[in-house]
């Protein structure tokens, strides 16, 4: 069973840095989106076009029309718990009269005055979760400086500007909330942050065998409940007032084809998708192939569910998050955040720098592994499933301080108690067991 630290304060002693790095987040946003553009030449202000399809959504949440707001929108594909949040900024610029940048593109929509800003705070705030993981697991200063310094451009600026989609930045610092809940020992605060996560975005579900299997075996069940509970209810409800375009968001989730192809491509169904266009748009289901990752979430909850090593749990909860990536139809950077930064709080719990830096690097090149896909340039899907696969397993291995991290689960599961007992043990020795 995991080392939990119950006696230890839910408080959050980092924040004072965190929140200078949350600023930072909001205002380099701030400036890579209204003033770089006039710098560099520019009549327009750059935003992604993504958020549309967001501000579209939750127009119709804002006239309590949830229930039919996949039939409003079928780009929108996540629960819409970060509609919720937007929705009440959005129905102030409808009030005052302000126009989107969507169905007819705009160089400067009145929108953007709003709604830009709203998403940059809402997700800055991310780093505050990574931090507080960070300080969970008593990972130096000097580290935690780091993680937050490289993710604050690279991966909250970019995932916010380039990509538009600060509810995966959201998802994000409510899953790392969980995970210091759990580690520090409230493991049913920590369902309740896990809830959130998924509502902002369903890929938070993978985390769920991880999280679940580390909790106390007693509070198993009560943390499934909640943790599982409200996403499952709203998503049913969904299913239940709007069925055909409900079902075709949430369980097929929809691609278009213009990020980075995976081999899974070439064998996913097809769907169509009616939108705004005066023709139905030809994309793919993008959610056969996700079983993949689903299966590897739950084998890889059922190997921590033995193990004391607060790092192992979430070096397993990183690789769950890269086998989304793993097991995508195509993906684009942002559908890596998630890996990257649990895979960088992983490495920077090892005890030698060495080993940091390199599985920092590698959880780096993860991320980075389909910038092109932002110029619609798509290089070899089977070379960039073996880049998905080198660098999110590399990180794993380096990070965890051992030739095949594997092998400390191995050690602390029912397995290794049989074959302690076994007379070929002396065969191989026990350095499959005794690695400590």
């Amino acid at each position: 069973m995991l080392n939990f630290d119950s006696g230890r304060s839910l408080r959050f002693n980092g924040w004072r840095f965190s929140s200078i790095v949350v600023i930072m987040t909001f205002a380099l946003s701030m400036v890579a989106s209204f003033l770089l553009p006039g710098w560099l030449g520019a009549k327009e202000w750059f935003m992604s076009g993504d958020y549309w399809a967001t501000v579209n959504s939750a127009q119709w949440v804002s006239h309590l029309a949830m229930g039919t707001v996949y039939q409003a929108n079928p780009f929108y594909s996540a629960l819409p718990g970060f509609l919720l949040l937007l929705s009440p900024v959005v129905a102030i610029g409808d009030h005052f009269g302000l126009v989107t940048g969507y169905a007819m593109p705009l160089r400067y929509p009145s929108m953007w005055l709003l709604v830009g800003p709203a998403c940059f705070v809402m997700g800055s705030t991310f780093v505050f979760g990574v931090d507080y993981l960070c300080e969970t697991l008593y990972i130096s200063q000097f580290r935690r400086k780091a993680i937050l310094v490289v993710s604050s451009p690279l991966i909250g600026v970019a995932t916010l500007v380039v990509a538009g989609h600060p509810e995966d930045l959201l998802a994000l610092g409510f899953a790392c909330l969980a995970f210091g809940f759990l580690l520090r020992g409230n493991a049913i605060a920590g369902a309740w942050m896990i809830a959130v996560a998924i509502l902002m975005q369903t890929w938070a579900g993978l985390l769920l065998p991880t999280f679940i299997m580390a909790s106390p075996v007693r509070k198993r069940v009560p943390v499934a409940i909640r943790a599982i509970g409200p996403p499952a209810s709203l998503g049913a409800l969904l299913l239940a007032l709007d069925f055909r375009h409900a079902e075709l968001d949430l369980l097929k989730q929809p691609l278009v084809g213009f990020g980075q192809h995976l081999p899974w491509w070439k064998v996913a169904p097809t769907v169509i998708i009616k939108g705004y266009s005066r023709y139905p748009i030809v994309g793919i289901a993008g959610s056969n192939s996700r079983i993949g990752a689903v299966l590897v979430a739950l084998i890889l909850g059922i190997l921590v569910s033995r193990t004391k090593k607060p790092e192992l749990v979430i070096g397993a909860g990183a690789l769950s998050l890269a086998a989304r990536g793993i097991f995508e139809s195509e993906f684009w950077p942002y559908y890596l955040v998630p890996a990257t930064v649990f895979l960088l709080i992983s490495a920077a719990s090892s005890t030698s720098t060495k080993r940091w830096i390199a599985a920092s690097v590698l959880a780096l090149e993860l991320y980075l592994t389909a910038p092109a896909s932002y110029i619609y340039v798509s290089y070899s899907p089977w070379l960039a499933l073996a880049l998905l696969f080198a660098t999110s397993i590399g990180s794993f291995m380096l990070g965890t301080g051992n030739a095949f991290a594997g092998k400390v689960i191995f050690q602390e599961s029912s397995v290794a108690k049989i074959w302690r007992k076994t007379p070929w043990r002396g065969l191989a020795g026990d350095s499959l067991i005794d690695l400590e």
